[in-house]
């Protein structure tokens, strides 16, 4: 899947990364992940890698969920 799209946003203790991914021969996923520390703000470069980790994760899952025929289904 390639990124064709993001969205990210930072603000005072919150960071929110969001991507949309599109398969070659199938759907379209949209993954965000929402950060938030209510005492001190997030530094991008130490949140950002652990985001993008979790993004990846998620886009794969979903890729294989696809490959599996199990989109859509509660399985």
């Amino acid at each position: 899947m390639a990124n064709d799209w993001r969205k990210g946003g930072v603000g005072a203790g919150v960071l929110t990364l969001a991507y949309l991914a599109r398969t070659r021969t199938g759907p379209s996923y949209v993954v965000s992940v929402f950060a938030q520390n209510r005492s001190r703000p997030i530094d991008p470069a130490v949140a950002g890698p652990v985001m993008f980790a979790a993004i990846k994760g998620a886009f794969t899952l979903a890729a294989r969920r696809w490959d599996l025929g199990l989109a859509g289904s509660a399985h």
